[in-house]
């Protein structure tokens, strides 16, 4: 049962993150959208696009060691970074955003 559990939350987390990177990113893409509106459509384009690449890292780390399959490759310090790269760029864009905003609205 737990293994189920397991599967379907990180089914429907990739699923999720896959669908709702998908509308934000025809929201970027969109030429009437105001500048501000399409800036945030790319952080959360980026960020949801992060969780479904993360949550496949981690359900394949998951069922590999429910196998007992060799975990190294997940752990070796490429196989990592790349997993997660996408999750540093979306949050550094939204820190970003929040920082430009803080200091605009200081001004």
């Amino acid at each position: 049962m737990p293994d189920a559990v397991v599967l379907v939350q990180d089914i429907v987390t990739i699923a999720c993150g896959g669908f709702n990177a998908a509308y934000f990113s025809t929201r970027w893409a969109e030429g009437g959208a105001r500048p501000s509106h399409r800036v945030g459509a790319a952080a959360l384009t980026l960020l949801n696009a992060a969780i479904a690449v993360e949550s496949v890292f981690f359900l394949a780390l998951y069922w590999t060691y429910r196998w007992q399959g060799a975990l190294d490759r997940f752990f070796w310090p490429p196989a990592w970074l790349s997993a997660r790269l996408l999750l540093l760029v979306g949050t550094a864009f939204i820190s970003a955003l929040i920082l430009r905003q803080s200091i605009s609205v200081d001004r």
